[in-house]
């Protein structure tokens, strides 16, 4: 058999093992959680199905309560206490921090990350800036004077939840405002989440709700879900689940509301929760198409082939069996 073939086969296997497994990765779940301030913060790793994975993930920090994901899947984690923000790959790698400015070394807390790779930090209770993931700074401060407990950017749009008048501000991610009052009557609002269809999700911390409204600020369902005691964080895994940090507690919903598991993990020997990050795991059907793909490239090879082999044996027939010169290029 020539090489060629064997690779052919090759193919075939690996895409009847794909399709036939139908593999897929584990998502993660990462907690930030501020420890006794004494160095002992930092970022928890636990699997979609509820296992920890890894409780010292990232560790060494002085009260760490911000973290997000941005779009070369790198996580974001803000240092409260211990001043800075830096970045680190989803195997753990430390790769920098943002320069030190006001909104890095003033009590960083929540963060959010755009559509075109900017980074918002909130600080100081008080106001937010704007840096690029590469580490310049492009606004110090982009909107000032406000008591901040989370932040979603949507678009071209950044929304601040501010507990004091339990109101839910739209500014424009250039730090114009839009509507200072977009949402009112909540609850405390704390932690915000997008699911980039134009829904936002706000925790109402003050009652234990999760209401959902679009982003122009209708209402869509003020109390999606309810009877959340220490509400802290929301996160959203781009499939249509929410994840939500209650307590020690994170649970598991659809954006429709419905409860999936209301303990899914339950975080043990770690102080100061703060925020949530979801890396989803990739869809078993992404890889039962890739090795469907596989199957169908190695077949088409290998079908091409034995066609050219049966013409070059017609050929060969047609002259009594003897060698020609002719040669068929597949």
């Amino acid at each position: 058999m020539s090489v060629k073939n064997r690779g052919a086969l090759s193919t075939i296997t690996l895409g009847v093992f794909c399709v036939l497994s139908g593999w897929t990765a584990q998502g993660q779940i990462y907690v930030a959680y501020t420890g006794r301030y004494n160095g002992d913060g930092g970022v928890a790793e636990y699997s979609l199905s509820g296992e920890s994975i890894n409780s010292q993930f990232i560790y060494g920090y002085d009260g760490c309560y911000g973290l997000t994901l941005d779009e070369n899947g790198h996580l974001w984690v803000a240092n409260t206490l211990g001043s800075g923000v830096d970045e680190y790959t989803t195997s753990g790698a430390y790769l920098g921090g943002l320069p030190l400015t006001s909104a890095t070394t003033d009590s960083p807390g929540a963060l959010a990350v755009d559509g075109a790779g900017d980074l918002f930090v909130a600080y100081g209770g008080s106001g937010v800036s704007q840096f690029t993931t590469s580490g310049m700074l492009v606004h110090d401060p982009l909107v000032s004077g406000l008591p901040l407990t989370g932040l979603a950017v949507a678009g071209n749009n950044l929304y601040l939840a501010n507990p004091i008048t339990g109101t839910i501000g739209q500014y424009t991610t250039a730090g114009a405002t839009v509507n200072a009052s977009l949402i009112t009557g909540l609850s405390t609002p704390g932690d915000l989440a997008y699911d980039g269809n134009g829904h936002l999700f706000v925790a109402n911390t003050g009652d234990g709700t999760i209401g959902e409204y679009s982003t122009s600020g209708g209402i869509i369902n003020a109390s999606l879900v309810s009877g959340l005691s220490g509400l802290e964080s929301l996160a959203l895994d781009g499939d249509g689940h929410l994840f939500v940090l209650s307590g020690n507690t994170i649970g598991e919903y659809t954006t429709s509301g419905a409860t999936m598991n209301a303990s899914l993990i339950t975080v043990t020997g770690l102080n100061g929760l703060g925020e949530i990050v979801v890396v989803p795991e990739p869809s078993s059907l992404a890889f039962i198409g890739l090795g469907l793909g596989f199957l169908f490239l190695g077949l088409r090879q290998r079908t091409a082939q034995q066609m050219a082999g049966e013409r070059i044996r017609a050929i060969r027939s047609s002259f009594g069996g003897r060698r020609s010169e002719f040669r068929i290029r597949d």
